[in-house]
């Protein structure tokens, strides 16, 4: 095994890499399951220098780095759209973006109104963004689940949009696919 540095921003590296897997999945016409987890925007908060002048002035100094790597995540999505409609997988791809538990360094200049942050018991410790897509399945309307939900019930609501049965397999989670359609 031979270590390989990358000299990209780690978030773009790994959107990077994420995007010729499916390329290369595409091109072999093998379906593909990809998952990218980032450390945006948690410590340590090191943006590419672009993304930190897009927020000089604008926002507390203490928060300006934690703003960038938001940006920069939003752009790598961005391209990852892109690419997806750029090889015609757009439409047939299930895209599902959250974050882990609650706000923490930007949330002293907006936690979209939710009370306090990361490990509190108030809706700002807890309550994350769950954007769930899928073009050509019927799922892409604006629409908000206002039922309390959890990461577990993310399994099973992609394996039902796959119609994919679990079997005797047990899962914590609930499917939403009845709250989304």
């Amino acid at each position: 095994l031979t270590e390989k540095r990358s000299t990209k921003y780690c978030t773009n590296q790994w959107f990077d890499s994420a995007m010729d897997f499916i390329k290369a999945q595409r091109a072999a016409s093998k379906p593909f399951f990809t998952y990218i987890a980032t450390n945006t925007p948690h410590l340590p908060m090191y943006p590419p220098e672009d993304y930190m002048k897009l927020y000089e002035g604008k926002v507390p100094a203490n928060v300006q780095a934690f703003y960038a790597m938001i940006a920069n995540f939003e752009d790598n999505l961005g391209r990852l759209d892109q690419m997806l409609k750029d090889n015609g997988l757009f439409d047939d791809t299930i895209m599902v973006s959250t974050t882990d538990n609650g706000g923490t360094l930007g949330r002293s200049v907006s936690n979209g109104g939710l009370r306090d942050g990361k490990s509190s018991h108030y809706d700002g410790g807890h309550r994350v963004p769950c954007l769930l897509r899928w073009p050509g399945g019927g799922i892409n309307q604006n629409v908000q689940v206002k039922t309390p939900t959890q990461i577990q019930d993310i399994l099973p609501t992609v394996l039902e949009l796959c119609d994919v049965a679990p079997g005797s397999t047990k899962y914590d989670g609930t499917s939403l696919v009845p709250l989304m359609r």
